[in-house]
């Protein structure tokens, strides 16, 4: 786990969460080699912009809070 992600003030990602991240990731980039088969050839290809799910109210499970955007986004600068 990067320290990165430790100091942030949005904590860490809830594993509950990370089912959601992984098919946003998916269905943003999966195809990206030509083949939709749920994998990612090249991920530094890959813009995933974790925005998307960003909660439009309350926190809930299909939907990231501000502070945990930001933690995505720094988990995948270390990439």
């Amino acid at each position: 786990m990067p320290l990165r992600t430790r100091k942030n003030a949005g904590g860490l990602v809830p594993p509950a969460k990370l089912l959601l991240i992984h098919k946003a990731v998916l269905a943003a980039c999966d195809a990206r080699d030509g083949v939709r088969d749920g994998l990612l050839e090249n991920p530094l290809l890959c813009d995933f912009d974790p925005t998307i799910l960003e909660c439009k109210g309350e926190d809930g499970p299909d939907c990231l809070t501000t502070a945990l955007i930001t933690v995505v986004r720094a988990s995948a600068t270390r990439l």
